[in-house]
């Protein structure tokens, strides 16, 4: 069974400000963003939270609910260097595990991480967990951890389950503390989340409930992908921090061959173990080339991007059709 591991940075791009600069921890912060000409809070400190801004808000609203003293801090989200921050974050978490990732979200605040078989390198998973969250906390960030059999469950109970205990470790194959969680566990795209609640269904266990049929048609292959993720129907692969290795298999030949069937065996041959070295590494590739050299030195490239990063071998076959 597969164990994963949701390490969630709450809010943050303030956390990043705060720790780089810790005189700004007594401070009013915001972090805009300008959109349709407008500037618009994104993320503020709990300090602006508590007085009344929230986000989407415009600056200058927000401006009124924040005193003069102790003083208002403004920056551009995008000014923020926050991203290379959580990448900095990830290569120190791969004393953890050799595969750590981002979440898909725009900015992101979570890290993900495969720890199948791990759990006793640390004398537990619950140990590895509280390891965790002692040592980022001994460096001024809060932080939340859970591990679940999916990386959607590790998601859904970082997000939903660590208050007031900052790590939730789930039983292998057990659900029932997800099911009363918000929809917004299912990590929906928000005009999904706002229809399935104006139909009367606010939790992940309602949604389970559903015909997978009457989703289909209501909500296309988004919400189905989504729900797939959290319940491991659907493998979701995590796609390292580091920069992209470039996994390569070749078969150089004495001869040229133009027999279909031939070329067709070959590239079977070369797929398979370019998968194998992929999948004892947990790895799924996001870009799959085929180079062909022919006998006058002519280079054929038939290039492959992958919507989400795979590592099957039927998947990809198809793909090379």
């Amino acid at each position: 069974m597969k164990r994963n591991l949701c390490l969630w940075f709450p809010n943050w791009p303030i956390q990043h400000v705060l720790v780089q600069q810790p005189e700004l921890a007594n401070r009013f912060l915001l972090l805009t963003e300008t959109i349709r000409g407008r500037e618009l809070v994104r993320f503020c400190c709990e300090k602006a939270w508590s007085v009344g801004v929230r986000s989407t808000m415009p600056l200058s609203e927000a401006r009124s609910y924040c005193p003069s003293t102790p003083g208002l801090v403004v920056r551009p989200l995008a000014q923020i260097p926050h991203r290379e921050g959580l990448e900095q974050l990830a290569i120190w978490c791969e004393r953890y595990s050799p595969c750590v990732g981002f979440e898909d979200e725009d900015p992101p605040q979570c890290l993900l991480m495969d720890v199948t078989g791990l759990g006793p390198v640390f004398s537990g998973e619950q140990s590895l967990a509280e390891a965790i969250v002692q040592e980022l906390s001994n460096q001024g960030f809060r932080v939340r951890v859970a591990i679940g059999d999916t990386t959607g469950m590790a998601w859904a109970a970082a997000r939903f389950l660590t208050d007031p205990h900052p790590t939730v470790v789930l039983p292998i194959g057990q659900t029932e503390d997800l099911l009363p969680l918000p929809i917004e566990g299912l990590r929906l795209q928000s005009s999904h989340s706002e229809r399935l609640r104006k139909l009367g269904i606010k939790t992940i266990g309602q949604v389970l409930e559903l015909e997978r049929s009457a989703l289909k048609v209501r909500f296309k292959t988004e919400l189905l992908r989504c729900l797939e993720h959290f319940t491991g129907e659907r493998r979701e692969l995590i796609t390292p921090c580091r920069p992209e290795p470039v996994f390569l298999v070749r078969q150089q030949l004495e001869f040229g061959i133009t027999d279909f069937l031939a070329v067709q065996q070959l590239g079977h041959s070369l797929l398979r173990r370019l998968v194998e070295q992929l999948q004892t590494r947990h790895l799924g590739t996001s870009l799959l080339e085929c180079r062909l050299l022919t006998e006058d030195k002519n280079r054929q490239t038939i290039a492959i991007p992958l919507r989400e990063a795979s590592s099957e071998f039927r998947h990809l076959e198809e793909l090379l059709r």
